[in-house]
């Protein structure tokens, strides 16, 4: 659920972008993989000394959204070690497209905001 001040929680967060996947998949020009879902997503942030912060963790996508896969999400430049994620920020917008990328046989997936391209409604 969405805070008082409208901040998007964590919970909040990896609940929404499961269906905000969803939609992305089902948008997608590439028949093996519109015609699939997710079912779930969940994630930690992983924080290496000499590299940018990212998320990392599980995605459960396919015809049915049982596929297990690992997923990497890309944050924006400029987060600290010490910085609380912006959960609110790092959520997809529904005129955004282009920013999920999904190798089904290698079962990975990433996820880069900055790779999307605005799109009219």
């Amino acid at each position: 659920m969405l805070l008082t001040d409208d901040k998007m929680t964590e919970e909040y967060f990896w609940g929404a972008l499961e269906y905000r996947i969803s939609d992305e998949l089902s948008g997608m020009e590439d028949p093996r993989l519109n015609c699939m879902c997710c079912d779930g997503i969940c994630g930690g942030i992983i924080r290496p000394q000499s590299e940018p912060a990212y998320i990392s963790g599980t995605v459960w996508i396919g015809p049915e959204g049982q596929t297990e896969m690992q997923f990497t999400m890309t944050l924006p430049e400029g987060l600290s070690s010490g910085d609380e994620l912006p959960w609110q920020d790092l959520f997809p917008p529904d005129n955004l497209t282009g920013w999920l990328h999904v190798d089904y046989r290698k079962r990975r997936v990433a996820i880069d905001l900055s790779k999307g391209e605005k799109i009219e409604l």
